[in-house]
């Protein structure tokens, strides 16, 4: 913008051409100025939502065992896809997002005893 007014004092460019320019201009800053308003609030609403659904993990046992049949099935059917029984066994398949949940909880492989990566104690 600059640069157009530089040119339209030197009389480069005549007056409505600049008045033209500096509208397109202005309206391009507005249009990325909204879309930086739009990002930031989706940032915010992303945030809010993942600390909702660690919330609801975190008290997903006690929800579970504290509700009627009806109120169990719903909360499986909102974690749960596709689930089937094996051999007596129920094999369990997650809704996203609660299956990146699930698979970044299940590498965690806490041992008892001794650390598998033993130091001498200070």
């Amino acid at each position: 913008m600059e640069i157009l007014y530089d040119d339209r004092l030197n009389k480069i460019i005549t007056p409505e051409f600049y008045e033209k320019k500096f509208a397109e201009c202005a309206a391009e800053v507005k249009d990325l100025d909204e879309k930086i308003s739009r990002y930031t609030r989706a940032n915010i609403n992303y945030y809010i939502l993942g600390t909702q659904i660690l919330e609801l993990v975190n008290k997903v046992g006690r929800l579970y065992k504290n509700s009627n049949p009806g109120e169990k099935q719903r909360l499986m059917n909102f974690l749960l896809s596709n689930s089937t029984l094996k051999d007596g066994k129920m094999l369990i398949s997650y809704k996203k997002p609660f299956d990146l949940i699930y698979q970044r909880v299940s590498r965690f492989d806490w041992r008892d005893g001794r650390d598998s990566n033993p130091r001498p104690l200070p």
